[in-house]
């Protein structure tokens, strides 16, 4: 553990934001290399779904919609889509920490142990499992307006009745974004923390975010800024590069075609050669996953600061019995 000899007092969205730059220009190979390597992970996982999710789509339609006459490339191709997104999130959960320790000026970022791994998967699965819980709410709660609204629609006029199940519908949304706002604000740095403190703390987490939530607030609101603004940009530069929007489109609208040759299916050999002397549009998709794995890299090495700035105002676990 690490922590800077001086950390702000006061949290800073500027500071946090910009953690990136100061952590690229004190180590810029470092850094350069673990932004490559989680690049590169990303794209060719987005690859290779395409191209499973093209062969069960395929096979689906080959068998005209009896699943019970499915082949078993479809179930192989299922299989192989499933273990390559476990082994793409084991991948990222340790590149995670690597990052982690490196924002956090670690001597050995790339000193990963399985105690710093577990922590920080264990992190994002409590994480994970209060969004699930906000949105169980949600449906919840319009489940419950939908059965009233239903009921009064009997009772009341049909445009009246149909007015109070939307607005019920609407105030259940706007309750679970509240919820899971709350929840990314407040545990910001409960990720950071597994790391840097190595601790799983949901009451430090929470504490970190005293007098600095509308902060904490502010920072992700320019991260999503940022983020919306990147995806705005891919669209336009994919209308702009005709290539690009029709590699876009085969690659998901390849499920409604009838089952494609071999020689241009998504395949991993045609993918690579596709790099060099082949189709276009294989190119492309590779292309297109690239920038759309770039664009999500730009967004997590900003938002990192905000929780490992977060993490360095908690009490180290030593001070904080005696806090």
């Amino acid at each position: 553990m690490t922590v800077p000899d001086t950390v702000p007092a006061r949290f800073s969205v500027r500071a946090a934001l910009g953690l990136w730059l100061v952590v690229l220009r004190n180590r810029p190979v470092a850094f350069i290399s673990v932004a490559v390597l989680a690049t590169i992970v990303q794209t060719l996982f987005m690859v290779l779904q395409g191209y499973f999710l093209s062969v069960m789509g395929n096979a689906a339609l080959s068998a005209e919609g009896n699943m019970g006459t499915l082949s078993p490339a479809y179930f192989q191709a299922s299989a192989l889509s499933t273990l390559a997104a476990l082994a793409a999130f084991a991948v990222w959960i340790a590149l995670e920490v690597v990052w982690l320790r490196l924002f956090n000026a670690e001597a050995r970022p790339w000193a990963v142990s399985w105690g710093q791994f577990g922590r920080l998967l264990g992190a994002f699965l409590i994480v994970t499992a209060l969004f699930i819980v906000a949105y169980l709410v949600f449906l919840i709660v319009a489940v419950a307006i939908a059965v009233s609204g239903f009921a009064a629609g009997f009772e009341l006029p049909e445009t009246l009745g149909f007015t109070v199940f939307a607005f019920g519908v609407g105030a259940a949304y706007i309750v679970s974004l509240l919820m899971i706002g709350l929840v990314m604000v407040r545990l910001s740095a409960l990720p950071a923390l597994a790391i840097i403190h190595r601790r799983l703390d949901l009451a430090a987490a929470w504490r970190t975010t005293r007098g600095a939530y509308w902060r904490t607030v502010a920072a992700w609101g320019a991260i999503y800024l940022l983020y919306g603004l990147l995806l705005t940009a891919l669209v336009f530069a994919g209308r702009a590069w005709p290539g690009l929007i029709s590699a876009y489109w085969e690659m998901f609208e390849i499920s409604a075609l009838p089952p494609l040759d071999d020689g241009t299916i998504l395949d991993p050999n045609t993918a690579f050669a596709g790099l060099f002397d082949t189709s276009p549009s294989i190119a492309w998709v590779w292309f297109d996953s690239l920038l759309v794995a770039l664009a999500a890299a730009i967004y997590a090495i900003t938002a990192r600061g905000i929780g490992v700035m977060l993490a360095w105002r908690a009490p180290a676990p030593a001070q904080s019995s005696g806090a």
